[in-house]
């Protein structure tokens, strides 16, 4: 829950909603002719990497943070039903909106889903720079993998907020369990 407070008050989460991206798309007879102008403004790339930094802690399998077992504890440990239904809501609308996205990308008939576009970004272009990972980033048009891979970090980020008022509520109010009986 102080990890996400902490996030809440990092540059690049004030201005979530002063950011605006701009797709320029032309075209010549109904054709798509080129697309590749993308216009980010109001984002501060170095204060955005530095909130990935944190952010992936939450969505790596591997990490304690990870959105999904927090998930799966909430829903051992909280009592109160109005805050499992708030869980739930939280969990059923994540993974809706991490396997539809804002955009359909499909190239050479594979589709593209926003969770796997967060972990290219991560392992192609943020941290491990996998060479397989940018190639396959590659093949699909930058302007909207980097649309849907800010809408999917801004969505499960937003996820994370929620679960930690969620949370919050619980514990202030006694609605969670210390032990399993």
């Amino acid at each position: 829950m102080a990890r996400a407070r902490e996030a809440e008050q990092l540059p690049f989460i004030q201005k979530l909603g002063t950011f605006n991206i701009e797709v320029v798309v032309e075209t010549f007879g109904g054709w798509v002719f080129n697309i590749e102008t993308l216009r980010e403004e109001g984002i501060d790339e170095e204060a955005f990497r530095s909130f990935l930094m944190s952010f992936r802690l939450s969505v790596s399998k591997k990490e304690d943070l990870y959105l999904h077992a927090v998930y799966g504890l909430a829903e051992q440990f909280v009592t109160d039903d109005a805050a499992k239904a708030m869980i739930a809501k939280s969990k059923a609308q994540l993974e809706g909106a991490i396997l539809k996205g804002p955009l359909r990308l499909h190239i050479d008939g594979q589709r593209l889903h926003p969770n796997e576009t967060m972990k290219l970004y991560f392992n192609g272009i943020y941290f491990h720079l996998d060479k397989k990972k940018r190639n396959k980033l590659k093949r699909f048009p930058i302007s909207f993998t980097r649309y849907e891979f800010l809408c999917a970090v801004i969505i499960t980020f937003n996820h994370i907020a929620w679960m930690q008022r969620i949370l919050t509520y619980a514990f202030n109010n006694g609605f969670i369990i210390d032990k399993l009986d």
